[in-house]
């Protein structure tokens, strides 16, 4: 029934209805008005308490497979250099001259530094950056592309080792620098820690547990299927969802530990061994801040430095590490 067929029948009844109304009123609740309605000339407004209400009917279901929550797609990538088969006395003075500059500026954001030129005798302690030519118990030379000095380590050099880039203060006297301060690039206290819901296996014989990105020395390769061929050290950043998380591996000589990762972050170096040098760029400055450092060695564990979580393992030991805690499981993979 239409609204011109219900007008037509509350005025044969003598009634009138509202505008509002007529548009609420279905086909059963007039019926009942009708036939219970006694009186005449009255306008209708409002439904009589007696009239059925109408029921909301909920929409049918679509029928067919219901759509299901997909999860984010992951994206890699990855930053290495690629090793030149020859070669030449140039391109190790290139490479050093790199990883000078490179952690120069690093430096360069925790202290004010004076070329080594232009350092004089002075009473004022000053400041200096160079790369570490030789080394002693207790002295070291310096140098920098203007020249080079001596430094007289009252503290021992225990901590420094050649090729190793520096920030030294101190006094100069006859030439000399009486260092009292040594500084490392280091991480920042400041930075950001990043968390996520990324879980990340680590197995240097080639990844077999579950997780989003699984990675071996030689791939890094997603749950969804992307293989990524990798020359270690190698720096690989994971992102899924608007989370992202960046991991360093490295594998490094045989007696390195934890302890030793620790000093590699300080210096923001991995090694500082000719044998590592790739080319005319130094593949081994730590550019970016890991959240993650495997270190691909014999000693198995894990470890936090200033927001790095440190993941130790190689061989037939794998580890799982959930990003959400940092909490890290190893998995021995080897027969008992």
């Amino acid at each position: 029934m239409n609204k011109s067929e219900m007008v037509k029948m509350i005025l044969d009844k003598g009634m009138l209805i509202s505008p509002s109304l007529l548009e609420r009123l279905s086909e059963e609740t007039l019926t009942s008005i009708l036939k219970n309605g006694s009186r005449k000339d009255v306008v209708l407004d409002a439904i009589p308490e007696h009239a059925p209400k109408a029921e909301a009917i909920e929409a049918p279901k679509k029928s067919g497979p219901q759509k299901q929550k997909t999860e984010p797609a992951i994206r890699i990538e990855v930053v290495q250099h690629e090793r030149k088969e020859n070669l030449s006395p140039e391109d190790f003075v290139k490479c050093y001259n790199d990883r000078y500059e490179k952690i120069r500026r690093m430096l360069l954001k925790k202290t004010d530094a004076i070329s080594i030129n232009k350092i004089r005798d002075s009473a004022t302690a000053v400041t200096s950056i160079g790369i570490v030519r030789e080394k002693t118990p207790t002295t070291l030379i310096i140098e920098d592309t203007t020249g080079e000095m001596g430094l007289v380590m009252d503290q021992g050099t225990d901590a420094i080792e050649e090729d190793d880039v520096i920030a030294a203060t101190g006094h100069v006297r006859e030439g000399k620098m009486y260092v009292r301060d040594v500084k490392f690039p280091d991480i920042p206290l400041s930075r950001h820690v990043a968390k996520s819901d990324i879980r990340i296996c680590f197995s240097e014989e080639g990844p077999s547990e579950d997780g989003d990105i699984l990675c071996s020395t030689k791939k890094v390769i997603t749950t969804e299927g992307k293989e990524i061929d990798i020359d270690i050290p190698a720096t690989v950043t994971v992102e899924k969802g608007g989370d992202s998380v960046t991991i360093v591996i490295y594998k490094p000589g045989k007696g390195t530990g934890m302890k030793s990762a620790v000093d590699m972050l300080k210096k923001r170096h991995l090694s500082t061994g000719r044998k590592d040098v790739r080319g005319p760029e130094d593949s081994s400055v730590i550019d970016r801040i890991p959240d993650v450092f495997w270190l691909v060695s014999e000693e198995k564990g894990t470890m936090a430095y200033k927001g790095v979580t440190i993941v130790s393992c190689s061989g037939g030991t794998s580890a799982m590490l959930d990003m959400s805690t940092r909490k890290v499981d190893f998995i021995d993979k080897r027969p008992r």
